[in-house]
């Protein structure tokens, strides 16, 4: 099973950032999916995983103490079968497509959409983001 973190960002207009899987990456290739993510190295905790694979994909610095976790679920990934143990995190902030610097063998493309649009993406063929990250997202947003 492989531990990974994931990460929902937010901008100031309430906006999530959503990154469209590069045609090489092994699970979910050419899918929408959310913020960054990825592996959790050996010896590394959920939250340094996701501050690295942040700063790796996006090229965004931001403080350990802006992510917020949510939660965290078991799933597997639609192409490959693989199980994961997805910890997701939140983060907002002023960050604009234009200033990252995105992993170009990771990701094709970066947008922001509301929530209610991401939503109507959920369980298509273009979309790997599962049901349970939506759920985790709106609990907290709930909460706020």
């Amino acid at each position: 099973m492989k531990l990974t973190s994931s990460v929902w960002l937010m901008n100031e207009q309430g906006e999530l950032l959503l990154q469209l899987r590069g045609p090489n990456q092994y699970n979910n290739p050419n899918t929408w999916g959310n913020g960054a993510g990825g592996g959790i190295d050996p010896g590394e905790t959920p939250l340094i995983a996701i501050a690295r694979e942040t700063k790796e994909e996006l090229g965004i610095d931001i403080p350990l103490e802006k992510f917020i976790f949510l939660g965290d679920f078991f799933s597997v990934a639609k192409n490959s079968g693989q199980e994961k143990h997805l910890h997701l995190f939140f983060a907002r902030g002023d960050w604009k497509i234009s200033e990252m610097k995105m992993e170009p063998s990771e990701i094709t493309a970066l947008q922001y959409e509301s929530l209610s649009e991401i939503k109507k993406l959920i369980g298509t063929f273009a979309c790997s983001i599962q049901p349970e990250k939506i759920e985790l997202l709106e609990k907290y947003l709930n909460k706020e």
